[in-house]
């Protein structure tokens, strides 16, 4: 049986990571394999940074972005 993609939600969406990896989560306790999620790299954290920062800045009054607004080298 072939697996489903796993999806990251990103600006309100569902979408695949531009990376096609997985990370399998692990029980610390018994070494048991308890699952996998997709495997992020630094495109799609700039992706969901970028959408986030301006959902933030959508919602402060005119001329405040400017008090919160910072450069991320990624």
């Amino acid at each position: 049986m072939m697996e489903q993609p796993k999806l990251m939600f990103i600006d309100g969406e569902w979408v695949r990571s531009i990376s096609a990896e997985t990370l399998k989560i692990r029980n610390p306790g018994t070494g048991e394999s308890v699952g996998s999620v997709t495997f992020g790299v630094n495109l799609d954290a700039a992706k969901a940074i970028q959408a986030a920062s301006f959902r933030s800045r959508v919602k402060l009054p005119a001329g405040a972005e400017s008090h919160n607004t910072f450069n991320l080298d990624i």
